[in-house]
């Protein structure tokens, strides 16, 4: 080849990709990146226990509560990952179908007697759903677990007596969000549950844990 040549080979070997000779098969296209992932909540399985003490000079207020949130019927619920231009608003997340079953002891103790708080929750009065918020942060997705203890039912004339809300923050866990997106569709992944936290404030002391796991299968 003479050297007259090579500036129009050059030129030619850079002419842009878009012009493709006539009736060239074009490459498939590639997924996108920025598409939904949608998860099943497919069983769910999480135990707790919180306990609450205040001393009120000679009275004192003991409760202690046991729960369990089990999968009951197919009604579960969905998590959906949107793509990164839409997870800057938290989004609200609920798991239905489940059977929860509580136990509290509880008690008031006074230099005149006790009365008796204890109770079970069960049936028509247990929550039967979990909900939660999730926002999505980085790489890591975040729950807001919002689990609850069970109920206590004092005698009419006793004392009036409040069992707190753990904190908000104590029920926050974070997740991986780079490991969920890799599931693939078909298959089965969970979020597990560990929260353990120990607080005070003008209701008492009190010690709250949770552990257990939702279940996920990838549909989408």
């Amino acid at each position: 080849m003479s050297r007259r040549n090579l500036p129009a080979l050059a030129a030619a070997l850079s002419l842009p990709a878009l012009l493709v000779p006539s009736g060239a098969v074009a490459a498939p296209k590639q997924k996108s990146a920025g598409a939904v992932a949608r998860f099943e909540i497919v069983r769910v399985d999480v135990r707790g226990e919180q306990r609450s003490r205040l001393v009120d000079d000679a009275t004192v207020y003991d409760y202690r509560g046991i729960a369990r949130y089990d999968t009951s019927v197919d009604e579960q619920g969905e998590l959906v990952i949107p793509p990164p231009a839409r997870r800057r608003l938290p989004q609200a997340l609920t798991i239905g179908g489940l059977e929860y079953n509580g136990l509290s002891d509880a008690k008031i103790t006074m230099s005149s007697g006790v009365d008796d708080c204890s109770m079970e929750t069960a049936g028509a009065i247990a929550p039967n759903r979990i909900g939660a918020l999730v926002a999505f942060k980085g790489g890591r997705m975040l729950v807001n677990w919002m689990l609850v203890p069970p109920l206590k039912r004092c005698p009419p004339d006793a004392l009036v007596w409040t069992i707190p809300s753990t904190p908000s923050k104590a029920m926050v866990q974070r997740y991986s969000l780079t490991r969920l997106l890799k599931v693939k569709r078909g298959r089965e992944t969970r979020l597990a549950i560990k929260i353990q936290h120990r607080w005070s404030d003008h209701d008492g002391d009190h010690r709250v844990r949770w552990s257990g796991y939702v279940q996920l299968a990838r549909v989408r």
